[in-house]
C-alpha cells in the first residue's frame, strides 16, 4: 500500500480536471442519480476486436485510447483523467470469494496532438501496465492524497459477457439483475460489452439527466462512431487530424461558405476582389461595433498595398511582419501584403520584445506593420522599419503601382513561427 500511495501521489500531481460539454452546469456536485443510456449505432465492434488482436493489445486498452481521443477532440483538453474499474483480485485467495472487490481507478494521460493514433495506443498500453501493480489502493484513499480532491466525472467500462449464467460451483449461480429505473453514478460513462459466444462487441453511453439532454448524447454517439471508423480505417493519422464533424454539419458549412471546403486555384486576394465586384455594398468585415463593406475593404487594402509598394519598395517575395491585435486593420494588412506579392508573417502581440527581435532578424525582414495598440514597439536597429497601418490607411496613393504585380497560387504566402514552448521558435512556411 505504501508503494501504491507514492505512485498515485506522483501520477496525479498538478492534475487539472477537464470540463465536459454539459447542457446544464449545476452549482453543486450532488446528482439525483437519474440517468439514461444510448447505444452507438454506427459501431463496427467486430472490426474493433480484430484490430486489437492484430496489435496484441487488450480491447480495454484500445477502447481507452479511443475514448481519450474523443474527449480531447470534444473538450480541447490535453490532460485527461478517465475512471475505470479494476477487478482488484490480485491475490489467488480472492478468486473464489463472493463480494465486491472492484476498485475505481483514475487513468491519467496527456494527449500529444501530433502523435499518430498507433503511437497513442502504445502509450496507453504502457499506462495500463504501470497502473496495474497499484490498483489495490482504494479510490477513497487516492482522493485524499490530493487537494483539491480527484473527482471522476466520466468513466470507461469494458465487460466480457456470456449469455449463459455464471456458475461458481455446483450450487451457486450469478445472473444479471435488471433495474426498473435507469440510474447512473457518473455524469458520462462509455461502456463496451464483448459477448464471447457471438464474438460481438457493442458500445453505449450512460449519462446523467441532471446535466445532459438526450439530444446532446445522441449527437455525441454519432460523433464517436465517426471517430472509431476513421481510426480503424487509418491509424497513422495524427490525433489532431481526426475530426468529429458529421455529414449534415459539413453540408451546413458548405452551404454557408462553399469556398471553405472547395479547392481554389486562385490567390485569396483575387477571390476577394471578385466578390467585391459582385457584392460591393455587402458587409465584408464585422468587428464589434465596426464594419466595412466589400468596396470599402478593397479600397483601404489597395491603398495600403500601393503605399507599401511605392514608399517602401516592397517586391514580390519580400517578407513583411505584422504585429497587430485582432481588428479590422489585421485583415486589411493581410490583404495588402498579398496584393504586393509579399509573404505575410504574423506575430502574437503578447510576444516578448526580445523574442520578436530575434524572429524578425532570423528572417532578414525589414518591415514590421503595427497599429494603435501595438505602436509601443520600437527597435534600435535601423534595418527594421516600423509601419503604422492605421496612419497609412488614411492617406491616398496612386493604385497604378499595383498593375505590374503578378503572383500565382504557387507563390509562398505565409511564414509562421511555432510557439517556442519547447525551446526556440521554429519557422514553418
Amino acid at each position: 500500500m505504501s508503494n501504491a500511495s507514492v505512485f498515485w501521489q506522483d501520477n496525479l500531481k498538478d492534475v487539472q480536471l477537464m470540463n465536459l460539454p454539459y447542457d446544464r452546469h449545476l452549482s453543486t456536485k450532488i446528482r439525483s442519480g437519474r440517468g439514461s443510456s444510448v447505444i452507438v449505432q454506427q459501431f463496427d465492434g467486430e472490426k474493433l476486436l480484430i484490430y486489437a488482436r492484430q496489435l496484441q493489445i487488450t480491447p480495454f486498452q484500445l477502447c481507452l485510447a479511443l475514448y481519450y481521443v474523443f474527449l480531447f477532440k470534444l473538450t480541447s483538453t490535453q490532460d485527461l483523467i478517465v475512471g475505470g474499474v479494476a477487478a482488484n483480485r490480485s491475490r489467488p485467495e480472492f478468486e473464489s470469494m463472493i463480494g465486491m472487490f472492484v476498485n475505481l481507478i483514475p487513468y491519467r494521460l496527456i494527449i500529444e496532438p501530433h502523435e499518430t493514433f498507433r503511437q497513442l495506443i502504445e502509450r496507453v498500453q504502457h499506462l495500463c501496465l504501470d497502473i496495474f501493480p497499484h490498483v489495490c489502493l482504494p479510490f477513497q484513499t487516492i482522493t485524499k492524497l490530493h487537494n483539491p480532491m480527484i473527482d471522476i466525472s466520466t468513466t470507461l467500462n469494458f465487460e466480457t459477457i456470456t449469455k449463459n449464467k455464471y456458475s461458481l460451483d455446483n450450487n451457486i449461480y450469478l445472473t444479471e439483475l435488471n433495474f426498473p429505473t435507469k440510474t447512473t453514478m457518473f455524469d458520462l460513462s462509455i461502456s463496451f460489452k464483448h459477448d464471447i459466444l457471438t464474438n460481438t462487441c457493442t458500445c453505449s453511453f450512460d449519462y446523467s439527466l441532471d446535466v445532459f439532454d438526450d439530444s446532446t448524447i445522441d449527437i455525441l454517439t454519432r460523433r464517436f462512431g465517426l471517430l472509431v471508423a476513421q481510426v480503424l480505417d487509418n491509424d497513422q493519422q495524427s490525433v489532431y487530424e481526426l475530426n468529429l464533424i458529421l455529414e449534415n454539419e459539413r453540408q451546413i458549412l458548405n452551404d454557408f461558405n462553399p469556398v471553405l471546403l472547395q479547392q481554389e486555384t486562385d490567390c485569396i486576394h483575387w477571390i476577394f476582389i471578385h466578390n467585391a465586384q459582385k457584392h460591393s455594398q455587402k458587409i465584408a468585415i464585422i468587428m464589434e461595433d465596426q464594419f466595412l463593406s466589400y468596396s470599402e475593404t478593397l479600397y483601404y487594402a489597395q491603398q495600403l498595398a500601393a503605399h507599401l509598394k511605392t514608399q517602401y519598395h516592397v517586391n514580390i517575395g519580400d517578407i513583411i511582419c505584422q504585429l497587430v491585435e485582432r481588428s479590422i486593420e489585421l485583415i486589411l494588412g493581410i490583404l495588402a501584403i498579398f496584393m504586393c506579392g509579399a509573404i505575410y508573417t504574423p506575430f502574437n502581440p503578447e510576444i516578448s520584445l526580445i523574442r520578436l527581435h530575434s524572429c524578425i532578424h532570423s528572417l532578414n525582414a525589414r518591415l514590421l506593420l503595427v497599429h494603435g495598440p501595438t505602436r509601443y514597439y520600437s527597435i534600435k536597429d535601423s534595418d527594421v522599419v516600423i509601419v503604422e497601418l492605421d496612419v497609412i490607411i488614411q492617406q491616398y496613393t496612386d493604385l497604378r503601382a499595383l498593375d505590374d504585380i503578378i503572383v500565382t497560387s504557387d507563390d509562398l504566402s505565409h511564414i509562421v513561427f511555432t510557439s517556442g514552448s519547447t525551446g526556440e521558435p521554429k519557422v514553418v512556411s
